[in-house]
């Protein structure tokens, strides 16, 4: 559902997920992305750290949630330079 950007049949079905069975990594993975999608980044970086204490060892893994860390600094940035705010 991701890949069809039907981001909130994804969202309903990721979350039934989650709740169903906490400790299937892919799907904190998969909400990570999708938050990371809508740009609610907070929601991501949590979701992709519940999925790193579930699988320590990909590589992947960190590697998005460093995406997703540096695409909330852009938009800290991005809302400084808009607000004038430092």
């Amino acid at each position: 559902m991701l890949n069809l950007e039907s981001y909130e049949n994804a969202a309903k079905e990721l979350t039934a997920a989650a709740e169903a069975d906490p400790n299937l990594p892919f799907v904190h993975f998969n909400l990570g992305l999708l938050y990371s999608k809508r740009g609610d980044y907070e929601r991501a970086k949590e979701e992709l750290e519940k999925d790193i204490a579930l699988e320590p060892d990909l590589v992947f893994n960190y590697d998005e949630l460093g995406n997703v860390s540096l695409a909330a600094r852009g938009t800290i940035w991005r809302l400084r330079r808009i607000t004038g705010a430092h």
